[in-house]
């Protein structure tokens, strides 16, 4: 039994997914400054001409440079996304639409509403402030303009001509640099995502609120028991064997090695938040086993044992569900072995145990859950509705197609019908398909039902003539 998570895609259905190569760039040739103060601009948006496409979804109305608003209850309607960089002492702002230019009307059949009591007119707004945020050091403000608004439930609609916009700040900007900071590798970004990035990138950290520099160091210092640490890595879980040759290769004089001393510290795993406030993970102290023989010395024969976490690993929450652990800046899991010191209480150490005598019966096994994840790592993107993904947020839960490694188990028999259970995260009652070599395979049950732990999507599939060197994607 395979398994295999992908989460959810957004609620909204995007136009484009553009990561390439860094982030889809804003473009405003649609979209001018008319006028800039400390406190506030004009601009006018003359949209271009609108058409009409068709695809799965059915027709929808088009306008070039705009994103799709989709609307579980209402028609799909284009909007104009606007980032404007707000001063760094600005918490807010306000946008009012000054004048539109000729309006023009007509009507159709894809903009109907199934139910004619909708409130009307919709979109209810012709300009929203949807989020003010922060964005490498620019504090942004994105709008939304509805150059079309459906006015009747039977897709009566006006288009707006050309709309001018005046936006103020809450705040008048203060302490302007005359010029923009240095510029980095997100300075070109910035400069096509913001429309009034020449002032913006001028207000680029420059008052940006402090977190404090260091996070807090742990109390009471796990470290201060010991004058000798080794630090040891690993990159996948099990067991660990550190060999007295392996400590006296790292420069490590094995006579000043107490083995009734030895103790091992470490972490959780996890990555450290980001919140600079948070406290780091603590280090605590795990068991070990320690082999030296004993004759009290530890030579380059003796050695101890531990089992590790691997960073990137799956573990199971107090309600018994399995969740996935991401660690999205290291590979390799770190323990710290203190050699010999001074600490309080008896070292924790592995205790060991006779085996069963005589050996129960041998259980045959005839199936296997394997958890995996596809990652890709994206630094910066722009959706096609506007919305900004910053770079420690890694995409491989939007991944649309991931592969599935088989590995051989024991009494497993080529040839036969293998059953293949796989749960993914998908959105609404979409499913995915899992190609052998290629081939779609044959579902068990209905794809639209199951449910898995986590609210995975789960999918049985019978793979006749099963090999486990053929190539199984999903998709």
């Amino acid at each position: 039994m395979v398994r295999r998570t992908r989460s959810s895609i957004p609620f909204y259905l995007f136009l484009v997914l553009a990561s390439a190569p860094l982030v889809r760039a804003a473009e405003y040739d649609d979209v001018a400054i008319e006028t800039q103060t400390a406190a506030g601009l004009t601009f006018r948006y003359t949209p271009n001409a609108l058409m009409w496409r068709e695809d799965a979804r059915g027709v929808y109305p088009y306008i070039a440079s705009t994103a799709l608003r989709d609307d579980p209850v209402a028609p799909s309607v284009p909007g104009r996304i606007i980032y404007i960089a707000l001063p760094p002492n600005a918490r807010a702002i306000s946008a009012d639409i000054v004048s539109v230019g000729a309006i023009t009307s007509g009507r159709h059949e894809s903009l109907a509403f199934y139910e004619s009591d909708y409130p009307m007119p919709f979109p209810s707004d012709d300009i929203i402030v949807d989020d003010i945020f922060w964005l490498r050091g620019v504090r942004l403000a994105r709008l939304i303009l509805h150059p079309l608004t459906i006015i009747d439930s039977e897709g009566s609609y006006t288009l707006s001509g050309e709309m001018r916009v005046r936006v103020s700040f809450s705040q008048p900007a203060t302490g302007e640099r005359p010029v923009a900071a240095a510029a980095d590798a997100f300075t070109p970004i910035l400069q096509n995502l913001i429309l009034n990035a020449d002032r913006g990138l001028r207000w680029r950290n420059a008052e940006r609120p402090q977190s404090p520099l260091a996070k807090p160091a742990q109390t009471p210092d796990p470290f201060a028991g010991s004058d000798e640490w080794i630090a040891i890595h690993n990159r996948d879980e099990g067991i660990v064997r550190v060999t007295g040759s392996q400590l006296a290769g790292a420069g490590v004089t094995l006579g000043t090695i107490v083995p009734d001393q030895m103790r091992l510290f470490g972490g959780p795993g996890t990555q450290l938040s980001t919140a600079m406030s948070d406290p780091p993970p603590q280090l605590t102290e795990r068991a070990l086993r320690v082999v030296d023989g004993g004759d009290g010395s530890f030579d380059e024969s003796d050695y101890v044992e531990y089992y590790a976490d691997a960073l990137n690993r799956w573990d199971v929450n107090d309600q018994g569900q399995r969740f996935d652990i991401v660690h999205r800046y290291e590979r390799d899991n770190a323990s710290w072995l203190a050699l010999s010191g001074n600490f309080d209480g008896e070292p924790r150490r592995v205790v060991a145990f006779n085996a069963q005598s005589p050996l129960p019966a041998a259980t045959a096994i005839t199936s296997a859950v394997d958890r995996a994840r596809h990652e890709q790592e994206n630094q910066l993107r722009v959706n096609s509705l506007g919305y900004v993904a910053s770079y420690y947020t890694w995409y491989w839960r939007d991944t649309q197609s991931g592969r599935i490694f088989m590995t051989a188990v024991e009494d497993q028999v080529p040839g036969t019908t293998a059953r293949i259970e796989v749960g993914a995260y998908t959105q609404g009652t979409l499913g995915f398909d899992l190609l052998v070599n290629d081939n779609p395979a044959d579902t068990v049950d209905d794809p639209r039902t199951r449910r898995g732990e986590d609210g995975t999507r789960v999918i049985t599939y019978d793979v006749p003539n099963f090999n486990p060197n053929d190539e199984f994607v999903l998709e």
